[in-house]
């Protein structure tokens, strides 16, 4: 289990080029380019594509991920987090996902077994364990690689879903002119998530940056945790359900 860092002992004031920084450690890391997402984009079933939206589905929803650090960031912190709660409230994202995977799911016929070992890793994160175990600074390294990682995810099943067709189907429509808008669901969640992703550098690293700048290595700490747990989690799940992917790492290693 991931311990909080020790405060890095310099102070470093929050210069803009660190934006990109952080954005490039996301960006460049295997957790956001895994194989993974480029077999559910090109070459997977529909099968394949529902099984893996369903470890996405275990996932604590967001919202209360979120929640379980409003007692304990500092108050500079506690309106933009509002905020961001807010937004995953009112948008109903964690029911819209459950009634897309439901109409998936009905279209084809899968195990319903879980790895639970692999989940309870990858979801350390959202757990009331790193609430009670990390800072602050922890969290927005870790918030913001869960959203950007987010953004890169759903657009590649997204891909995958308009390759085979089904783009449009499993969410509700008010009426028929707003159904091609609600099927485009998971590119619409990949674009909203890049923004996020800008918002929580904007609204919480950069303060936390200028406010605490000996935090500087529990936010970075926060951020790889994330990607080391999510490439874990990757590379678990190409070995034990997608041979395609498994035979690509055999050749190239």
């Amino acid at each position: 289990m991931s311990q909080e860092p020790a405060p890095i002992a310099r102070e470093v004031a929050f210069v803009p080029d660190r934006r990109s920084l952080h954005e490039s450690a996301v960006e460049n890391a295997y957790a956001n380019n895994s194989d993974v997402y480029d077999y559910l984009a090109e070459h997977a079933s529909l099968e394949e594509i529902v099984a893996f939206l369903r470890f996405d589905a275990c996932q604590p929803a967001f919202n209360i991920y979120l929640r379980r650090w409003l007692p304990k960031i500092p108050e500079y912190l506690c309106r933009p987090l509002e905020e961001h709660i807010e937004e995953e409230e009112s948008e109903h994202h964690s029911d819209l996902f459950r009634v897309l995977l439901a109409n998936l799911e009905a279209q084809v016929s899968i195990s319903p077994a879980l790895n639970d070992s692999a989940l309870c890793t990858l979801n350390y994160t959202f757990s009331q364990d790193c609430a009670s175990e990390q800072n602050h600074a922890f969290f927005a390294g870790a918030f913001f690689a869960t959203e950007l990682m987010s953004a890169k995810r759903c657009m590649q099943l997204w891909r995958g879903l308009r390759r085979l067709g089904l783009d449009s189907v499993g969410l509700p429509a008010a009426s028929p002119e707003q159904a091609p808008v609600a099927g485009t669901y998971l590119g619409i969640h990949a674009l909203g998530d890049a923004e996020h992703g800008a918002l929580v550098l904007r609204d919480f690293i950069e303060p936390i940056l200028r406010r605490e700048p000996a935090l500087e290595g529990a936010v970075w700490s926060g951020l790889h945790d994330r990607l080391a747990r999510s490439a874990q989690f990757l590379r678990w799940y190409a070995a034990s359900y997608l041979p395609a992917v498994r035979r690509h790492f055999e050749q190239a290693s």
